[in-house]
């Protein structure tokens, strides 16, 4: 059970600007675009409090660059972004077209979930949302962006695929 009590649709919204605008690069770079570590230096930030981003902007060399440029407000939203982010279940796929193999993940049903979807690759993606979603729907991921899906899994065992890679995600 989360501790999070939603914040503001405003708060919200101000944290994710401000989490891909801040310091001119934004927390993606580092963090990925859905907080969820796609970026090539940070981790998977998702559910963070307050108090973890105030510790990090006073004692992570790069998050001290943005100590001085972040208002009270400011760090308030962000907080209430990753926290927001933080209740849904993450199922993460960074497609590099060259190993691939299946991936396994495991989500429990009934609880809001976020596939999140990076291509790292020159050629776009057309994943075939039709087993999470009940109906045709495609999520394009285009070469070096970051997509999302949300959905209320229901138990069992799903599989997305594009090229040779596949995940299979495992609803309890």
């Amino acid at each position: 059970m989360s501790l999070f009590t939603y914040a503001s649709e405003e708060s919200i919204s101000a944290g994710e600007s401000t989490f891909r605008t801040v310091g001119g690069y934004g927390c993606i770079a580092c963090h990925g675009l859905y907080g969820q570590g796609g970026g090539n230096v940070g981790g998977n930030i998702r559910g963070s409090s307050l108090n973890d981003l105030k510790y990090s902007l006073e004692h992570e060399q790069t998050m001290k660059l943005l100590g001085d440029v972040l208002s009270e407000q400011d760090k308030i939203n962000l907080a209430d972004y990753m926290e927001y982010l933080g209740t849904f279940q993450l199922v993460d796929w960074m497609y590099e077209g060259i190993k691939g193999g299946l991936l396994s993940v495991s989500i429990d049903s009934g609880k809001n979930s976020q596939l999140v979807v990076l291509n790292k690759t020159f050629e776009p993606m057309l994943i075939d949302l039709s087993p999470l979603s009940g109906k045709h729907l495609t999520l394009r991921v285009d070469p070096y962006e970051t997509q999302h899906f949300e959905w209320l899994p229901e138990k069992g065992v799903y599989e997305l695929s594009f090229g040779d890679e596949a995940i299979s995600i495992n609803v309890k």
